[in-house]
């Protein structure tokens, strides 16, 4: 390995290391020089010769040469076995001729040139050659047989003369391969007992690869448990365990079933308190590498949560964990596994405690590319379970004086997390739909201080941009309270604790979401006694909530009718609404006894051509019709100031999503006409609003199957008993759905 003005290490050139393990012995030699020539010119070293080369390649140690690929943990095959009884001196000289490695390096060094070196190398070639044509006995001697290997030994399900007894793989001494050094011979294996020689031989050299690595990987297991069985000292220890590290770092073997053994047994040793500080240092550099492949275990979590206070462990562990954890949180449902869960968490402490929320963010920064976003889906899902389930263990335990200590330092760990999160504007909406349905015990609620932090995060919530993030707001189900019950004054959680500003944050920005205010008018219908209090005290936008709930007779109670009708009438703010809605509703009533006025419009109309005929018209309008103009959404804030308007007829026009949710938040339409247009399953959801429809036309329309049942059970349900969806039957719209349109 050590060449005359430079040296060549093979550990530090791997791919050009694999070629000579791969590589068939008749074209090595050839395949070696082409590859390693250039290695030698960029290093200005002289280049070997044929014969220096078969040298390094035989002398060259197993273990710093990586195989080419990954394989299995072996556990049964059908082998051939074949066994030779060493125990007498004639038969082991006799049938397997060895050579002592030692001997023939010192031949090597005494001369100097690389003549010597091909002598040294041609006569280990014949001895090698001479001691696998012994190994070709006759066919009498081998046999076949189903072979198992376990953790502890090696046996045969058959009965077999070769394998009497199961094989401890403590006992082997020596595990080797053979190459076929001919076409007719097979590969096999060499394995090394105290009383003789175990020879396997398998068709297959993926099956001879694969047996080799896990027979060396479970005798060098064997080796180092046996060493720290016999030795207690920290010091023998941590070798053993960096022995064990190393060896799981360097086999071929990737199985799941070996990953998770370094972390096992370094669980038995860690929490028995005789490793010093410095060796404390030692242990967290071995458990970061373990890391990367398994999962920690509770003794692991609790030695890195009792030294996280140490400057010095803590400062190491930040270093070595860090890509790790951030490994960790990549994975699905990494924050779901205990122990998993609860060493992220300490590992985030360590680092609020050394640097502070700056170092959370640059922990969390570290996680997303270079455009501002995560790439990595389950990140915050992880770290959301995380808190919650954090959040969830600190309030429904109950604690004496010391664990109430440590229970804050973890809640006011978990609230800092969510407030790093909610700086990152990719996972702002994320972190709002996992708090959708207020999953938080009743016991946080009776802590002002996590009240005073969640209503931060609420008033947040109400103030984002996106539309999507302050429907959060509202109730995920209609059993169970949402934010806006629980700010609502007169809540039993008494959340409310001033005169409901953020109850009105919350109403007032939800109300100003066009196309779901009726939404929101049904939420608000669940708790009127709130919304009464709140117009009482002059707030504008519960005097629009009340005269919206009259308008679309949300309000079936009389007496509940007649309290918001007096309020309306009685507050300054509410007069103006309340003369609105009156006005609107003898509209409906008069266009009940007058002939129905109806409009038309040709193909060139626009959306002004069609405002300023609308200017004109009377408010007791029920029927316009513009299909085939070239109206947009736009149109439908002129249309719902006609609160008599029955039929609408907006076919072969750019009317879509936008424009149908406002119509269906403030008209209850009796036919609809929307073919051709570029209408979807967003849009439709609102159509349930509109209790009179009794025909609607979706042909060439972009609605999905999912989309085209809910309508249809609606139609029974919400609709008209007699809508009329223009289908002849389900099972003809099945047949003729295409991928990306539907076609009624």
């Amino acid at each position: 390995r050590k060449w005359v003005g430079g040296h060549c290490d093979f550990t530090r050139t791997p791919k050009l290391a694999r070629v000579f393990l791969s590589a068939h012995p008749s074209g090595f030699l050839k395949r070696a020089l082409l590859l390693w020539r250039p290695f030698f010119q960029q290093r200005r070293l002289p280049a070997p010769s044929n014969c220096a080369f078969f040298f390094v390649f035989f002398f060259l140690p197993e273990s710093s040469m990586p195989s080419l690929e990954y394989y299995p943990l072996a556990t049964e095959a059908k082998l051939s076995l074949c066994y030779i009884d060493t125990s007498n001196e004639q038969t082991r000289h006799s049938m397997v001729p060895s050579f002592s490695r030692q001997q023939s390096s010192r031949s090597v060094l005494k001369e100097d040139g690389l003549s010597t070196v091909a002598k040294a190398g041609t006569k280990l070639l014949n001895r090698m050659r001479t001691r696998r044509t012994s190994v070709a006995f006759s066919h009498s001697r081998w046999e076949s047989s189903v072979c198992v290997i376990s953790d502890n030994e090696l046996s045969s399900f058959e009965v077999s003369s070769c394998l009497k007894t199961p094989i401890k793989l403590s006992s082997v001494l020596y595990v080797a391969r053979i190459p076929p050094l001919s076409k007719d011979q097979k590969h096999s294996l060499k394995i090394q007992l105290p009383t003789g020689f175990l020879f396997i031989e398998a068709s297959s050299l993926y099956v001879i690869e694969q047996w080799f690595n896990t027979l060396k990987y479970r005798v060098s297991l064997q080796k180092i448990m046996t060493q720290l069985c016999e030795k207690s000292q920290p010091e023998v220890i941590i070798n053993r365990i960096e022995e064990l590290v190393r060896l799981h770092e360097e086999t071929p073997i990737c199985d799941e079933r070996i990953h998770q053994v370094p972390l096992d047994v370094l669980s038995q040793y860690i929490l028995n308190g005789q490793f010093s500080e410095k060796q404390h240092l030692i242990l967290i550099d071995l458990i970061a590498k373990m890391l990367e492949r398994g999962s920690p275990t509770s003794q692991i979590c609790s030695f890195i949560s009792q030294h996280r206070k140490e400057a010095s462990f803590a400062s190491r562990a930040k270093d070595s964990l860090l890509s790790a954890m951030q490994d960790m949180l990549k994975q699905v449902n990494a924050a779901k596994v205990p122990d998993r869960r609860n060493l992220i968490r300490s590992f985030l402490s360590m680092l609020l405690e050394l640097e502070g929320e700056s170092g959370l963010k640059d922990f969390f920064q570290g996680l997303h590319s270079a455009g501002s976003t995560c790439p990595h889906r389950q990140v915050l899902t992880n770290v959301m379970s995380l808190v919650l389930c954090g959040l969830d263990a600190a309030y429904n335990k109950a604690f004496n004086s010391e664990a109430k200590q440590q229970a804050a330092e973890h809640i006011h760990l978990l609230q800092t997390i969510v407030n790093v999160c909610l700086t990152f504007d990719d996972w702002k909406q994320q972190i709002f739909t996992h708090l959708h349905a207020v999953p938080f015990p009743d016991e946080a609620f009776q802590d002002q201080e996590f009240v005073d932090w969640i209503e931060k995060v609420v008033v947040l919530l109400a103030k984002d941009p996106s539309e999507e993030s302050r429907l959060r707001l509202l109730p995920v189900r209609s059993n169970k309270p949402g934010w806006i019950n629980l700010f609502a004054p007169g809540d039993s959680r008494g959340l409310c604790r001033d005169q409901g500003s953020t109850f009105l944050l919350i109403v007032t920005n939800l109300m100003s979401i066009e196309g779901r205010r009726r939404v929101v008018a049904t939420t608000l219908q669940q708790m009127l006694d709130a919304v009464i209090i709140m117009a009482v005290r002059g707030h504008a936008v519960f005097h629009e909530a009340l005269s919206y709930l009259l308008e679309i007779h949300a309000i079936s109670d009389n007496v509940e009718r007649y309290r918001v009708i007096n309020t309306l009438k009685l507050t300054p703010a509410g007069r103006p609404f309340y003369a609105q809605i009156t006005e609107r509703e003898n509209a409906r009533e008069a266009a009940k006894t007058i002939e129905s006025p109806q409009i038309w419009m040709p193909p060139q109309a626009t959306d002004d051509d069609i405002a300023n005929l609308l200017s004109q018209c009377p408010k007791t309008l029920q029927s316009a019709y513009f299909a085939s103009t070239h109206l947009t959404s736009a149109i439908a804030r002129e249309l719902i100031k006609f609160p008599a308007l029955r039929h609408v007829n907006l076919s072969a026009t750019q009317f879509g999503d936008e424009g149908l949710r406002l119509l269906c938040d403030y008209l209850n339409l009796e036919t609809l006409e929307l073919r051709e247009t570029p209408i979807s399953d967003s849009g439709l959801e609102a159509l349930t609003a509109m209790t009179n429809l009794s025909q609607l036309n979706l042909n060439s329309t972009a609605i999905s199957m999912e989309m085209f049942l809910k309508l249809k059970v609606s139609s029974s349900n919400v609709f008209h008993s007699s809508c009329d969806v223009a289908v002849s039957s389900l099972s003809d719209f099945v047949l003729s759905l295409s991928p990306q349109y539907a076609w009624f």
